[in-house]
């Protein structure tokens, strides 16, 4: 970078063919296009917004829920949460 800002290069000497670079995998460098640190383009590129929101798991109802659906079924199937009593 001493001599040119705009273009950086670095050589790397390995014994086997090279099938794919990531650049910055732990995230250490202030940068907002992270689409751009891998070589082949799209290799190990992270996923999307939207991606991420298709993949997620639908989570466990927390004993909130659970005590709120008891109370709505009349205590007729179930049991109470432990601790936590009717009108409280």
């Amino acid at each position: 970078w001493r001599l040119n800002n705009s273009r950086a290069t670095k050589v790397v000497m390995t014994n086997k063919p090279v099938k794919q670079f990531l650049i910055d995998p732990y995230l250490e460098t202030a940068e907002i296009d992270l689409s751009n640190n891998a070589a082949p383009v799209g290799g190990m590129s992270a996923p999307t917004r939207f991606q991420l929101f298709r993949n997620r798991t639908p989570s466990a109802p927390n004993p909130m829920q659970i005590q709120r659906d008891y109370e709505q079924r009349g205590g007729q199937q179930g049991k109470p949460i432990k601790g936590v009593e009717k009108g409280q």
